[in-house]
């Protein structure tokens, strides 16, 4: 009962697992090159002309849009009065300064 069992062909069978592995690693390090290689570009090529190339500056930033619409006011003011008044001075926005 307390006797070893021999066992055979186990170094047989570890030398064929790695060697399959090995041929995997092998193939899959020829062919992910391969498979890089031949992928297109990430992004669409551009000429050199139709870009605007500068450097980065500290300051105010200014951007213009364009686009169909209607101004809308941000800020409404309704003053209601019962009786006739006269205009004293009319605020500026910090929009129109």
């Amino acid at each position: 009962m307390g006797m070893d069992i021999q066992r055979t062909g186990e170094a047989q069978k570890k030398r064929t697992r790695r060697i399959i592995w090995g041929a995997v690693a092998l193939v899959a390090i020829l062919l992910v090159p391969l498979g890089l290689s031949r992928l297109r570009p990430a992004a669409p090529t551009v000429d050199k002309a139709t870009v605007w190339i500068d450097g980065v500056q500290r300051g105010p930033m200014q951007r213009e849009v364009r686009g169909p619409g209607t101004l809308v006011a941000e800020d409404i003011r309704y003053i209601p009065a019962l009786v006739d008044g006269r205009i004293e001075r009319i605020p500026l926005s910090p929009a129109s300064r």
